[in-house]
Order: C-alpha cells, then structure tokens, then sequence
C-alpha cells in the first residue's frame, strides 16, 4: 500500500497542476490522498472495486484503516476512523468539471494500475506456475 500510496499521490499531483486552482472544501484540502481512498475504498465510484478488496481478504474500512495509518502515520484506530469519518463525501454529487476530473482520471488511472500490480499480476503468475512445473517435467 505504501507504494501505491505513491502513485496515487503522483496522480493527484499531476492532475492538480494540469488543472485549475480547485475549490475543495477543507476536509479535501488537508487530506486529498486519504480522501481519494476514502472515495476510492468506501463508495462505488469504481463500479467493481470489491475485486480490488477481494484480492487483499479485507473489507473496505480495514483497508481504509490500513491506508489512513500510512497517510497519517499515526496507528491509533480511533483517532484514523475519526478522521475518515469527518470527511464528509456528500460534496461528490455538486462536483465542478475540473473536480470530477481530478477525481474521476486519478482514481479511474490509480484503480488500473492497482489491478495491473495485484489481479492481474496475481493471474498471470497462477497461470505460468503449472507451464514451469510442465517444463521442468519436461
């Protein structure tokens, strides 16, 4: 997770500067990157998300429990869930363009490489595992 906390940040950086000073409300502006998780772990704005929490064996506040540690390097549970639950994500649905944006293209790039770097990872190693037993048979 801390390196994929790293792309996300990169993500965000980039469509930030590519975009206009966004307006956020505070609870965005302190914590983009944890609430980009929040969003990305915690609702359907990637329709099959439970594919990325499947493959960890985690449910989706575990996950954002893991990831606001790292974030805020803080390991107190209570203090985390606080803080995830004080961002409010109700703002999602009067999105300006460059927000949707911003949010949509980061999370929508984040949620691919994600997959690319677990599932399908995952996947194509299964797969070759029984072709490198058959070769050493072989």
């Amino acid at each position: 997770m801390k390196k994929a906390l790293n792309i996300l940040v990169g993500l965000y950086t980039y469509w930030g500067e590519i975009l206009e000073l966004l307006n956020w409300p505070v609870h965005f502006k302190d914590n983009p990157i944890l609430f980009l998780n929040k969003i990305y772990f915690g609702t359907d704005y990637i329709s099959d998300i439970y594919n990325i929490i499947n493959y960890f064996e985690l449910s989706s506040i575990d996950s954002l429990t893991i990831v606001s540690k790292i974030i805020t390097k803080n390991n107190r549970d209570m203090f985390n869930l606080n803080l995830m639950n004080s961002m409010d994500i109700k703002f999602l649905e009067d999105l300006e363009e460059n927000q949707l944006t911003l949010t949509t293209d980061t999370l929508m790039a984040f949620d691919n490489i994600m997959k690319a770097a677990t599932i399908l990872l995952w996947d194509s190693n299964v797969k070759k595992i029984p072709q490198a037993e058959a070769s050493q048979k072989l």
